[in-house]
């Protein structure tokens, strides 16, 4: 089976010990070779979510989707946090991975902050304007 991954996912791989790491090569390499979901060792259907999956790593579990006919790795986390609670809880199309990474800006002005008495604006300086008398 095709899967993609989100960038905290990438993020969580990074924090896991080298064993876990070539642990989970040869579950990525047991999702390539699948033909159907079911194909897939060791995967475990989530509580309470359609399409979300788990599939266990040594002392962590891999949370994933299934949409349409690929797969989308959402987190690695250790054992002892619940992957039902860790995953989003929308079952809509897969997030952007973009979006994750960074939250998005907020549209709305803020008013300038005061650093101990003075604002962070910029001051116009009374010097540069003429005189009128």
């Amino acid at each position: 089976m095709n899967y993609n991954y989100y960038k905290l996912f990438v993020k969580d791989v990074e924090q896991v010990p080298r064993k876990t790491k070539v642990a989970l090569v040869k579950v990525l390499q047991d999702i390539e070779a699948a033909i159907q979901i079911s194909d897939i060792p060791n995967l475990q259907k989530l509580a309470g979510f359609k399409k979300a999956y788990s599939i266990k790593i040594d002392n962590y579990r891999l949370g994933l989707y299934k949409e349409n006919e690929k797969l989308l790795l959402a987190r690695l986390l250790e054992d002892d946090k619940p992957s039902d609670q860790v995953l989003p809880e929308t079952e809509t199309s897969p997030i952007d991975t973009k979006k994750i990474s960074s939250p998005t800006p907020s549209t709305k002005k803020r008013a300038p902050t005061k650093v101990s008495g003075q604002t962070t604006a910029k001051k116009v300086s009374n010097q540069s304007k003429p005189k009128v008398d």
